[in-house]
């Protein structure tokens, strides 16, 4: 899963807004990327949440649009109506709100008129901003709305268009991530894709043929509006697909798999489970590439580790993870693909970590979580986490899961020590 970064936090001043967006434009004279440890980000509801010395970095999970920080959430929650919107959750109150600076604010959505499809009311900017992965970046912010990155103040107004995606919405996205300068995002496409234009230039769309096998991309768009550009392009594979896209020193990591024989030429696991499984197994090949961010260039990808018989990876700060086959234990990599050890227990995935090596292992209904020190090679903590949760993310000593479709908040300390119950349920989604 997933992306993690310094940032610079800014304090916001819960002024009195409408609620309403503003298209006046941002000042791009600060510099992107550059970090400091002793700022804050203003809560919607009023109080000010002060960073920990311990961690000042966010983790963007990036299947589900949340953001992940030591003191406060930014996630998304669902009604029955099928909208999204934007909330912030404050740790030190333990309390949950839109992400939203009227105070007077009534927090409805967007209504339309059913016929033009126009606007036809004032809504609550938390819906304008629900269903997307907010980056904050010094004093501003970044969030993806297709087709374009946008760039806005910490309260999601006065925005402008950083870079136009010049690709088709038909495709199928992966991941996003952020780094302190870039915006990377993942697709996969079945179809040949041509953008077509009227010989007006005022409208275009995309028409293509079915390919023999499906492709996957990665796009890079940098946050400073500089020219996008395409990291990664592949299809040697059947049913290939990308993942784990993780940045980690200026490098971008990721993985691909898929097989090397058409997935219909496998037996039917209906009528023969074992024979299917077993050419599965014979034709999978999982892939660890490394791109220099830095760089820039197509010929700065680096396939690090490839491995058949669908070997899964993972990473963390410093570390490839091969995960487990049975109840094998996990194997532990530099990023470089040198093997330096195997691990003294079994890895399922990596929970989302700015610390360490957090591991989940499922076994029998429960999940047994671990953390691990690399240097050291020691467990400094082992717990069994039950079959209730699901842990996502461990910032500082504020980890987040999901548990039945509900976002909850527990401190390190309870998680380690087994009080499940102390865990705070911090969203409604329905």
């Amino acid at each position: 899963m997933r992306k993690s970064y310094r940032i610079l936090l800014i304090s916001v001043l819960c002024l009195v807004l409408s609620g309403c967006k503003k298209n006046e434009p941002v000042d791009d004279s600060k510099e992107i990327g550059s970090a400091a440890a002793d700022s804050s980000i203003g809560s919607p509801s009023t109080a000010v949440v002060e960073p920990n010395a311990k961690s000042d970095k966010v983790l963007y999970y990036e299947y589900s649009c949340n953001t992940f920080a030591e003191k406060y959430a930014l996630f998304q929650e669902h009604s029955d109506q099928g909208r999204v919107s934007l909330h912030f959750f404050d740790v030190s109150t333990g309390q949950s709100n839109y992400y939203c600076f009227d105070p007077g604010c009534e927090h409805k959505p967007p209504q339309y008129d059913f016929v033009t499809g126009e606007l036809i009311s004032d809504f609550c900017m938390a819906f304008d901003l629900g269903g997307k992965t907010i980056a904050f970046q010094k004093d501003c912010c970044f969030f993806f709305d297709y087709p374009n990155l946008v760039r806005a103040d910490l309260k999601g107004e006065n925005r402008r268009t950083v870079s136009e995606l010049k690709l088709p919405d038909s495709l199928s996205f992966v991941q996003e991530i952020y780094t302190s300068t870039n915006y990377f995002r993942s697709f996969t496409y079945s179809n040949e894709m041509i953008e077509q234009i009227d010989e007006n230039g005022e409208h275009s769309w995309w028409i293509g043929e079915p390919l023999d096998r499906r492709k996957v991309v990665i796009i890079m768009i940098p946050l400073d509006g500089s020219e996008q550009k395409e990291v990664f392009c592949e299809d040697d594979l059947y049913d290939l697909s990308i993942h784990n896209l993780k940045e980690y020193n200026d490098h971008l990591f990721f993985c691909t798999s898929g097989l090397d024989v058409p997935y219909g030429s496998l037996p039917s696991i209906q009528e023969d489970m074992e024979g299917y499984y077993k050419a599965l197994k014979q034709h999978s090949y999982t892939k660890v590439f490394d791109y220099d961010i830095t760089k820039g260039l197509l010929t700065d990808l680096t396939e690090t580790l490839s491995a058949s018989e669908s070997g899964e990876y993972d990473f963390a700060d410093g570390y490839i993870v091969k995960c487990s086959a049975a109840d094998e234990p996990g194997v532990l990599y530099d990023y470089s693909g040198q093997w330096i050890r195997e691990l003294p227990f079994p890895v399922g995935h990596l929970v989302q970590s700015d610390h360490y090596i957090l591991a989940s292992w499922a076994m029998n209904g429960e999940y047994w979580y671990y953390l691990y020190d690399p240097i050291d090679d020691k467990i400094l903590q082992k717990v069994n986490g039950s079959n209730r949760f699901f842990l996502e993310a461990a910032v500082g000593e504020s980890y987040y899961g999901n548990e039945n479709n509900q976002i909850f908040y527990i401190s390190s300390t309870d998680f380690w020590e087994g009080h499940i119950e102390k865990a705070i349920i911090i969203s409604n989604n329905r």
